[in-house]
């Protein structure tokens, strides 16, 4: 199960990510990852355990897209995957009953992105200006 998001608003940000994105294809793809893992890294607390299977399963896949539109997926699945979905949804259980969680929570996923999406952009930013100072010419020399 992965999460999307389409963030409004920050035009001026997102154009400035572009013209990063264009001119350091890989840094602006190293900090989009580093992001995803950042929040697969946040969301394990809410993930409910019963074998650890679940929480086991998060994965951040590589970037995917092209030129300044890249993506990354966040999710867990894996050998939790028939069940992964119905646990974030608290979805009724093959017996009928509520899925309760004893650790954990349902929306495991959720939780996490809504508490980590303010300033993504600006932290994304900030990752690859970061980035390409440690690649720059160093100064004074």
């Amino acid at each position: 199960m992965a999460l999307g998001v389409r963030i409004k608003g920050a035009e001026n940000l997102r154009a400035n990510l572009g013209r990063l994105a264009t001119l350091y294809p890989k840094a602006a793809l190293g900090a989009l990852y580093q992001e995803g893992q950042e929040l697969l890294r946040q969301s394990k607390p809410f993930v409910p355990v019963d074998t650890g299977t679940l929480r086991s399963s998060g994965f951040v896949t590589r970037p995917v897209g092209e030129g300044s539109t890249q993506r990354v997926t966040v999710g867990y699945g894996g050998a939790a995957a028939s069940y992964a979905a119905a646990v974030h949804e608290r979805f009724l259980s093959p017996s009928g009953k509520f899925i309760v969680h004893e650790v954990g929570q349902a929306k495991y996923l959720q939780v996490a992105f809504d508490a980590y999406v303010p300033n993504y952009l600006q932290r994304i930013r900030d990752r690859i200006v970061r980035s390409v100072g440690r690649l720059g010419p160093k100064r004074g020399k």
